[in-house]
């Protein structure tokens, strides 16, 4: 066997003996940390923890029953595996309790209502997204490809076919990943907060197209038939689209964003009623309706009632049947429920929180929105949120194709990248603060910064502020193109690596190439200014006395 299969069975095994007596409830893994729920709160020596060897750093909000072991990427996952293995073959512990313990969980389950919402619910947003993360990047690695492929022929396919067929086999992957996406989605959430995994994937399912809408409004509306006729001379094709009225309420087709029951669905104008008269197209044209656009944020809500609704159908349904009709009904319910309510409700919601960001990141202010979002994303990272932007992500993909924030944030890490490399040169040379430095970079340059922030900035404050600072210019760079140079750069998913490694998944309304010169020329500026504020931090503040720099 070998030194590092054993040093991280060692690795965890020490953690678990750690941890053991104070009751592990769940425990998950992420890129980088092994996340422990327990059912003691603010007891366990988070100081010990960190002695373990390999342990970058420990996180554990004050009143949560969350603790986030940072170990790096790779490491963390084979940690966890060790872990498991221990946990699963250690027998519980079947003992009455002694009136002590039970005092101890009712003082637990107390805490636990008063516990701060938002870090819970963040936390399990975490635990569901951290195993999907790898399949983003591995989809977004074949939609980058096919991009590359795309702009090499400047979208014109004409002579070469056999590259158009190739490029359909690399897109197709990340199209059939973000379809499939929400029922996976809705599955995790569904049992992260309490539900029946299969009724959140059944509710995924109908936000993953316009196949449920088009079937209701069979159903339940009135469907209007337009005549295609773009070409002259060619035969006109008569056309199904969606709309006209819904329950007998009258819908107008062509303003289908400003009706209740269309208002949160995609409208679709590649239907109209043209033709050519005396070699002129004359006509009008017809919104046609598409899939729900809110995406993340109906099968969050839709979710989150069938869990309730769940729960209350349960109490009453008689046990022998339960099995049966109660998910048939949590279901049927739903469908109607969020065709009525959920998806225009979420429309809306994706409407609020796609404008706020395009408030920020589009137009005059998008200079400075994107600088201030990097310059705070490092803090989002240091207290473990910063996969509370993922139903962001989400609703920017739905409205630009492309994920606009994304890149932006990773920057933040390249400036940390250059705050490491001032550290390096202000170090002592020969100490081992300066090798420690050197063996964290070029994982930094990779998009790998835990090491670097809990390492080498967090510990010393100011240089963690100046990394932040820094990340400030890059993030002004990016936005100041979009707004004056109308560059708009992005990740083609929802979410990826960060670093060199996001350079494949880049892509900008300019084209391809161009999306690569700006994310290149954002991280390289981001290097510069990351050092540069760190060596001006130091000369500033390298006297007081009350700022360990600890160089050694």
């Amino acid at each position: 066997m070998s030194s590092k299969k054993i040093s991280q069975q060692k690795m965890a095994n020490d953690l678990y003996q750690l941890v053991k007596k104070y009751g592990i409830l769940d425990y998950e893994n992420c890129m980088t940390r092994l996340r422990l729920k327990l059912k003691q709160k603010d007891v366990l020596d988070i100081e010990l923890l960190k002695k373990v060897p390999g342990v970058i750093n420990v996180i554990h909000p004050k009143g949560s029953d969350e603790y986030q072991i940072i170990l790096g990427p790779g490491t963390v996952a084979k940690v966890y595996d060790e872990f498991k293995k221990i946990a699963d073959s250690t027998p519980t512990n079947s003992t009455t309790p002694s009136l002590k313990e039970v005092a101890n969980q009712v003082k637990f389950e107390n805490q636990q209502k008063r516990s701060n919402l938002i870090t819970t619910a963040l936390s399990k947003f975490a635990k569901i997204f951290a195993p999907l993360i790898p399949a983003f990047i591995g989809a977004g690695l074949f939609a980058g490809i096919a991009g590359i492929m795309q702009s090499s022929v400047q979208n014109n396919w004409q002579g070469h076919e056999t590259l158009q067929k190739w490029y359909s086999v690399f897109n197709i992957v990340n199209t059939v990943w973000l379809q499939v996406f929400l029922v996976i989605f809705g599955w995790r959430f569904a049992e992260a907060f309490g539900g029946k995994g299969y009724i959140g994937a059944i509710i995924g399912a109908l936000f993953m197209s316009n196949a449920f809408t088009n079937q209701l409004w069979t159903a339940l509306g009135t469907t209007t038939t337009v005549t295609v006729d773009f070409k002259e001379g060619a035969n006109p094709v008569t056309v199904t689209i969606f709309g006209g009225a819904f329950l007998g309420i009258n819908i107008d087709v062509n303003h289908l964003w400003y009706n209740w029951f269309t208002s949160g669905l995609t409208t679709v104008s590649s239907y109209a009623d043209y033709h050519y008269l005396d070699g002129t197209l004359v006509g009008h044209s017809l919104d046609s309706l598409g899939s729900p656009h809110g995406s993340m944020f109906g099968v969050i809500l839709g979710i989150t009632g069938a869990i309730y609704f769940e729960k209350f159908v349960s109490k009453w349904m008689p046990d022998v049947v339960s099995p049966i009709f109660t998910p048939f009904l949590v279901i049927v319910t739903f469908m109607v429920f969020n065709f009525l309510l959920i998806i225009p409700l979420s429309g809306y919601l994706f409407l609020a929180v796609s404008t706020a960001f395009q408030f920020l990141t589009q137009g005059i202010f998008a200079p400075f929105g994107d600088a201030l979002l990097a310059g705070i994303f490092l803090i989002c990272v240091v207290f473990g949120i910063h996969q509370g932007f993922l139903p962001v992500y989400f609703a920017l993909m739905v409205k630009y194709n492309i994920n606009t924030l994304f890149p932006v944030l990773a920057l933040a890490g390249a400036s940390q990248v250059g705050c490491a490399i001032a550290m390096f040169f202000i170090a002592n040379k020969g100490g081992t603060f300066r090798k420690q430095i050197a063996s964290a970079i070029v994982p930094g340059f990779l998009g790998i910064g835990e090491p670097l922030i809990y390492g080498v900035s967090l510990p010393r404050i100011v240089p963690f502020v100046t990394a932040c600072i820094g990340a400030m210019l890059p993030g002004f760079f990016v936005g100041a193109l979009n707004q004056w140079g109308h560059i708009n750069m992005g990740l083609l998913m929802p979410t990826g690596p960060s670093g060199l490694l996001a350079l494949p998944m880049i892509t900008s309304s300019a084209g391809v190439w161009q999306g690569y010169v700006v994310y290149i020329s954002g991280l390289v500026l981001g290097y510069i200014s990351g050092c540069g504020f760190t060596f001006l931090g130091y000369k500033i503040f390298k006297n007081n006395a009350k700022i360990n720099w600890n160089l050694a």
